[in-house]
């Protein structure tokens, strides 16, 4: 499977496919407009076949030109396990790579899956691109129990 750029008639898949992610408090809720907003910042993976359906997504985000984030990553629960989510991020990080960006972060729950990307862990505070630009702004800034993953390129 090839990743592939969203285009807008991807919105409401990419929100269904996000749902349960956010039922976990695995992602952080988008509404459409977010979405279509960053839609430039989305690789998806479609299920082949005559009629594809989406089974992955992933988003950088970048804050300058020194850093991006990998955000939004959740792969279609019927299809985890087959490597999709590392083919999304190691495609996000080339992109990264060519793009001249330094480092790359990561806010995840499951720390184990970045770190056989190369991440390691790092703290929030060492991150006040991320801080200003959104942890002021969650919902969660309160009660954040994600683990804050640091790849340097």
């Amino acid at each position: 499977m090839t990743p592939r750029q969203a285009v807008p008639a991807d919105i409401e898949p990419m929100l269904a496919l996000m749902a349960p992610h956010v039922a976990t408090g695995d992602l952080l809720p988008r509404n459409p407009h977010d979405v279509r907003q960053r839609l430039h910042e989305f690789l998806l993976l479609e299920e082949p076949g005559p009629v594809p359906r989406l089974i992955g997504m992933a988003a950088l985000h970048c804050y300058d030109s020194d850093l991006a984030e990998i955000r939004s990553l959740a792969v279609d629960t019927a299809w985890t396990g087959r490597g999709y989510g590392r083919l999304l991020a190691t495609e996000l990080l080339e992109k990264a790579r060519w793009d001249g960006l330094a480092r790359v972060i990561a806010l995840t729950h499951r720390p184990a899956f970045f770190e056989r990307l190369g991440f390691a862990r790092s703290h929030l505070d060492a991150l006040p691109e991320k801080l200003i630009r959104d942890c002021i702004l969650c919902p969660r800034r309160q009660s954040c129990d994600e683990i804050a993953m640091l790849l340097r390129l």
